[in-house]
């Protein structure tokens, strides 16, 4: 009976560690992919704004509504710019 028991443990534990290796370079693969695409959409709004305001400083007209609507969003290029337009209205460097 001892024997069983310790075959049952082994197979278990082999299981389990090979179950976590999996879980965990799945969970890394798709961490990494997700962060991939959240910079590139980030640099891709980005790029638009910038022309945006590049436009608006040669035509003399700020897009508010733009830059309105992106610091209401909840995504991550949002909190910078709540950040950035925070320190630039009280005049600390953080950000």
């Amino acid at each position: 009976m001892k024997l069983f028991w310790k075959i049952y443990l082994a197979v278990l534990m082999v299981t389990t560690a090979v179950v976590f290796f999996v879980a965990y370079t799945v969970s890394v693969s798709q961490i990494s992919d997700a962060r991939d695409q959240i910079v590139d959409r980030n640099k891709t709004v980005g790029r638009f704004l910038l022309k945006e305001i590049e436009l608006g400083l040669i035509e003399g007209n700020w897009p508010f509504e733009t830059l309105t609507e992106l610091t209401q969003g909840k995504d991550f290029l949002s909190g910078i710019m709540r950040r950035s337009c925070h320190s630039a209205r009280f005049g600390t460097l953080e950000g």
